[in-house]
């Protein structure tokens, strides 16, 4: 086994372990898929980070849930409040 740091300039991108009887056209292949795919989550990421800033994480004006506490929605009946069952 031989363990690969992948760098681009001086900065540390990823380490990659690979038998060492692996061909070199085969290592820079999985070397770019590797690198590729990290890319994009940092996109995909960056992307999501950008939604939850618009967002900014505070409840939309307007009824949501519940409501007041102790409130239950209209049309609501349980055991206790009217329920009559299926026999009658």
């Amino acid at each position: 086994m031989v363990l690969l740091h992948v760098k681009r300039g001086d900065e540390s991108q990823f380490l990659l372990q690979a038998p060492g009887s692996s061909e070199l056209e085969e290592l820079t292949a999985q070397v770019a898929r590797v690198y590729n795919a990290r890319l994009k989550a940092q996109r995909i990421w960056a992307g999501a980070a950008r939604r939850l800033g618009v967002w900014d994480g505070r409840r939309e004006p307007g009824p949501r849930g519940r409501g007041e506490v102790g409130r239950d929605p209209p049309g609501l009946l349980g055991p206790t409040r009217g329920y009559r069952g299926s026999g009658q």
